[in-house]
């Protein structure tokens, strides 16, 4: 399986380890990730928001919508994904159970607890998968 990843932030050196310790990560388990990054909020949602396995999030992204409201609507709009905080603000780390956010790493990032937050998200995708079926329809699609 092919594991659809964005990293919204607007700190491109964060944007850039995060790709970095994927690639990494994907390399010693055997999982890959197609990564696409997003400078802020907005040009996320105006692309296709539900269609990513793992969501990165900054939540204080000057002049864009607060990552922990953007995060709102994604589970408003039923988005299963499964979102991780990267902020400088610890004091947003309690909202993040309302969103049901896997974790919250703070910046800089440690590569043991991003490490440690990929394992977990795996864990959490192979249960969300391994609960779907595909049933062919008339039409030949499945759903």
């Amino acid at each position: 399986m092919v594991y659809k990843v964005a990293v919204v932030d607007d700190e491109s050196n964060v944007v850039e380890q995060i790709c970095e310790w994927l690639a990494e990560y994907g390399k010693s388990e055997g999982r890959e990730f197609v990564v696409d990054k997003f400078s802020g909020t907005t040009q996320f949602m105006n692309g296709d928001p539900g269609d990513y396995n793992i969501i990165f999030m900054d939540i204080n992204l000057p002049h864009e919508e607060n990552g922990m409201k953007v995060a709102r609507r994604l589970r408003e709009n039923k988005s299963k994904a499964v979102i991780i905080f990267c902020t400088n603000y610890p004091q947003y780390a309690i909202n993040g159970y309302e969103v049901g956010a896997l974790n919250y790493m703070i910046k800089p990032i440690n590569k043991h607890s991003f490490e440690n937050t990929m394992k977990r998200a795996m864990r959490v995708l192979s249960e969300t998968c391994a609960n779907k079926m595909i049933i062919k329809t008339v039409e030949g699609r499945g759903s």
